[in-house]
């Protein structure tokens, strides 16, 4: 359930995907995705955690979108519920090429503004030592720089928690943070 009192207006960059996105629901362009291939001997529990500390550390990534009678606003969720699926490929003739296929198709998928999370992340099993780390974010919520910082940053925390340390701590922002900046960027407002 949506708290009220804590809804955000939009930045001016995400109140225009928002828009376009509104125009053509059924398009997908908005997706962004990436993958890590990742070979050798991967502990899926470890980076689960790993995700799911970085899923509590990122505003973003738990933001959810609610429509207004004056303007879309959105909220940061104090969690989310969501999965690591693996994809098993590793039966396949080509298992890259299958896993290709089922990314594409993924990233073909139009994503809900409403409906949080915005991401999804999935291991593609390619064999008992290669698998890839898919991930995808809906643009409103993330970037391609941005999903390469969480991506970064799941990488960090997974080897500190590897090697029985404790990760570095969170560097992200708080969204309010940078909506407030842009408030202050003359001829910008978030809304």
């Amino acid at each position: 359930m949506l708290k009220l009192a804590n809804r955000m207006p939009l930045s001016a960059a995400q109140l225009g995907v928002w828009v376009a996105q509104k125009i053509d629901p059924a398009n997908p362009i908005f997706n962004i995705a990436q993958y890590a291939d990742i070979r050798g001997n991967l502990n899926l529990d470890l980076l689960k955690e790993a995700l799911s500390i970085v899923v509590r550390e990122v505003d973003a990534l738990r933001i959810g979108f609610i429509e207004t009678s004056d303007d879309p606003r959105q909220i940061v969720h104090a969690s989310l519920d969501w999965e690591l699926p693996i994809i098993e490929m590793s039966r396949e003739v080509d298992p890259v090429g299958a896993a290709m296929s089922w990314m594409k198709a993924q990233l073909a998928r139009p994503a809900e503004l409403t409906e949080a999370p915005l991401f999804s992340y999935a291991i593609v099993r390619l064999s008992s030592d290669r698998v890839f780390w898919f991930q995808r974010n809906h643009h409103i919520m993330n970037d391609g720089f941005g999903a390469w910082l969480v991506a970064r940053r799941v990488a960090d925390i997974y080897s500190a928690l590897a090697s029985g340390r404790t990760g570095p701590g969170n560097q992200f922002r708080p969204l309010s943070d940078l909506l407030e900046d842009e408030r202050r960027v003359p001829g910008v407002r978030a809304v």
